[in-house]
């Protein structure tokens, strides 16, 4: 969301100031925030920090409404609400580490659950596609589920940590070395009946 703004309204200010000044103004503001924040959080019983480019970015939009108060810019709604559902799948990692943090959920029952959680994101990704084709339909799904098993190894390894035990590296070494050698099988495959062949450079295989 924060891109799209400064794309937005930082054209403006930049146009106005020049490149150099903008790049200037730009860190001032973020450095005076950070230095607020910081001075605000010297209170607390724990270490505190934070990092982040909304301040700056509203600093821009006060700086553009001086320089430019009758700009008006057309968006596309369902764009901006696809945008920002794509931008915060990202955080789904984040949120199944906070719910085995305070003990809502565990890795057991995310795995023995994770058809209904693959079935409801294939679903919403199939709502927000904005076509109709199955490609972008993948292209929406496939980084959500993968988020979703990322969460569920951050949630084991809070587990692990939790009850003082060691992570099984030798079971996930072997995991791993079967699904390279799946992965090497089907490239072979590939080659053999689609007539692909490996390159040293991207895209790795080609006719």
């Amino acid at each position: 969301g924060n891109m799209i703004f400064l794309w937005s309204f930082g054209l403006i200010v930049e146009g106005k100031l020049g490149a150099w000044k903008f790049l200037v103004c730009y860190a001032v503001i973020g450095t005076i925030h950070g230095a607020v924040v910081q001075t605000l959080c010297l209170g607390l019983a724990e270490p505190t920090s934070a990092l982040g480019a909304s301040a700056v970015i509203f600093g821009l939009l006060s700086m553009c409404l001086v320089f430019a108060p009758e700009n008006s810019i057309s968006t596309f709604v369902f764009f901006s609400a696809w945008f920002r559902w794509y931008a915060d799948t990202w955080e789904i990692p984040v949120l199944l580490f906070l719910l085995t943090l305070v003990r809502i959920v565990n890795p057991a029952f995310l795995v023995r659950h994770s058809r209904y959680a693959i079935l409801a994101i294939v679903i919403i990704a199939a709502i927000i596609t904005p076509t109709g084709d199955v490609f972008n339909l993948a292209l929406f799904a496939t980084p959500m589920i993968v988020l979703f098993y990322v969460g569920i190894f951050a949630s084991y390894i809070l587990v692990l940590r939790r009850e003082k035990r060691s992570f099984p590296w030798l079971i996930v070494l072997r995991w791993l070395l079967v699904v390279l050698l799946v992965l090497a099988l089907i490239a072979a495959l590939t080659g053999k009946y689609y007539g692909y062949n490996f390159v040293a450079h991207w895209p790795f295989f080609v006719r």
